[in-house]
């Protein structure tokens, strides 16, 4: 860690000194290609530390977005902290969930949630409020209003329409 710092600030030490030589063209070739000598210094420490410094193409970023939500939607999930985990910027992660054409982040995350729960209340006999909890709902009036808006039926009401309907 310390090592690859090290070299790194060697390297920019020795840009300087040649930024501060009187021009000519080879103190500014040498000036030039020790700039893309620190870029790949830096690149390769980021690589070390597991960072892309370059970014997941959209198509795997949102992939895996979607695999990290499925997988950790009943914690407490925020788009920024997404945004963070996969190292992008929270726009740059606004702009993938665009391309999901799934209304945001938050819609995204209660549209998983909520279809867990559906599995849930389908296959279970847990009440209402343990199924909002195991699936990332920290309020219950907003597990039933969340789950409603994407239904049109209460948790309660879809238990029942799976039983009556023998749809699950």
């Amino acid at each position: 860690d310390n090592l690859a710092i090290t070299d790194i600030g060697k390297l920019i030490e020795r840009f300087y000194e040649y930024c501060s030589m009187p021009y000519d063209c080879v103190s500014d070739m040498m000036a030039r290609s020790l700039i893309i000598e620190i870029y790949a210094h830096i690149v390769e420490y980021w690589k070390q530390k597991g960072i892309n410094p370059i970014g997941e193409p959209k198509s795997t970023l949102l992939t895996s977005v979607q695999k990290y939500v499925e997988e950790n939607y009943a914690s407490e999930l925020s788009a920024g902290e997404v945004a963070q985990h996969f190292n992008v910027s929270y726009s740059a992660l606004a702009e993938v969930m665009r391309e999901l054409k799934c209304g945001g982040f938050i819609k995204y995350l209660n549209r998983v949630r909520t279809e867990n729960a559906k599995k849930l209340l389908a296959t279970t006999d847990k009440s209402v409020t343990e199924i909002g909890f195991e699936c990332g709902f920290s309020v219950t009036s907003y597990f039933i209003k969340v789950f409603h808006s994407f239904t049109n039926m209460t948790p309660n009401q879809y238990r029942k329409y799976i039983v009556l309907t023998d749809r699950y």
